[in-house]
């Protein structure tokens, strides 16, 4: 029984820290290693945020003791917000408008590339994710933990990984042929900008809706960027025209309310759906232990549930 259980404790770290490193370029004909690459700008957005070269953020740990956990923890910025999607070229070559040229936010290129760099992050995720559970399912099968000729939680949870990981998957090649053609009229955005705002947060995801507006042909995707800039704080919201009427609807909320109402929607949200962000350390600093325990604690809570009517006015990133 130990033997088996050090054996399945080490095939456990092994797959964690596992790394998917293929290059994941619009055509995916390329063959090099991917890179890790910031998904949320190094030299413009995290500049703006950190101190003393860290930035904030939540950090996902495994324990086999104590189960995985999960804390807000400085993080050096040029490890902040990263993952390893593209190669160097493909990094360079795809997202150069909007390194070495200012964020225009009424540029329609610049607009689909923030949105593209949260496809490109959550596609990897996802296809990390249902290796790792295929293999840490398979593992425990291999060991005699589980069965495998019958449903198990482990065996739904890494089909669920898997279904998930395709629909990510079909949603990124529409995004790689609006690259591809240099179409953008299929991608629609809810632009705001939080005017005289001081920079507290940086976002970049995709995320599904879960509350009870139901799209009966596909799940909603939303891509969402929040960053400073020397105005306020831009919030973008990206969808695919066809799903305009589900993310609205679905939005509503945010989309309608002003002032700190707005902000505290929008913290809400970022917590319930999102899990690259970043924090300004100073900011971070300003807030109460009450309050970050509370924004923790309604973190990890909607990693494995629905909270939508949870109200607490704690919840706050701005």
């Amino acid at each position: 029984m130990d033997d088996r259980r050090n054996s399945l404790t080490n095939s456990v770290f092994k797959i964690w820290n596992g790394k998917y490193l293929q290059c994941l370029e619009p055509k995916e004909a390329c063959t090099r290693r991917s890179i890790r690459a910031h998904s949320i700008q190094n030299g413009a957005i995290l500049e703006m945020l950190q101190h003393d070269g860290h930035v904030v953020m939540p950090r996902l740990k495994l324990d086999l003791n104590s189960g995985p956990s999960v804390h807000f923890e400085p993080v050096g910025r040029n490890k902040a917000a990263t993952f390893t999607g593209l190669c160097t070229d493909h990094d360079a070559s795809i997202f150069a408008p909007i390194e070495t040229a200012s964020m225009d936010v009424e540029n329609d290129l610049h607009l689909f590339l923030l949105a593209y760099r949260a496809v490109l992050k959550e596609t990897h995720v996802t296809i990390e994710g249902s290796i790792k559970n295929q293999l840490a399912y398979q593992e425990k099968v291999d060991l005699g933990s589980i069965p495998g000729d019958r449903p198990t939680p482990d065996g739904l949870r890494a089909t669920n990984f898997l279904v998930n990981c395709f629909e990510t998957y079909l949603y990124k090649r529409e995004f790689d042929q609006i690259y591809l053609e240099n179409d953008f009229h299929e991608l629609h955005h809810h632009i705001m900008l939080l005017k005289h705002n001081a920079p507290t947060i940086a976002v970049n995801s995709l995320f599904t809706s879960a509350d009870n507006v139901q799209n009966p042909v596909e799940t909603e995707q939303i891509i969402l960027n929040i960053f400073p800039a020397a105005q306020g704080t831009h919030v973008i919201f990206s969808y695919l025209g066809r799903q305009e009427p589900f993310v609205k609807a679905h939005l509503s909320g945010v989309f309608h309310a002003d002032g700190h109402h707005r902000l505290y929607l929008i913290s809400k949200l970022v917590l319930r759906n999102c899990e690259n962000f970043v924090i300004a350390p100073k900011y971070f600093e300003t807030i109460s232990d009450e309050s970050r325990g509370a924004m923790l604690d309604y973190f990890k809570r909607t990693l494995y549930e629905d909270i939508l009517d949870h109200e607490d006015n704690r919840l706050f990133l701005f």
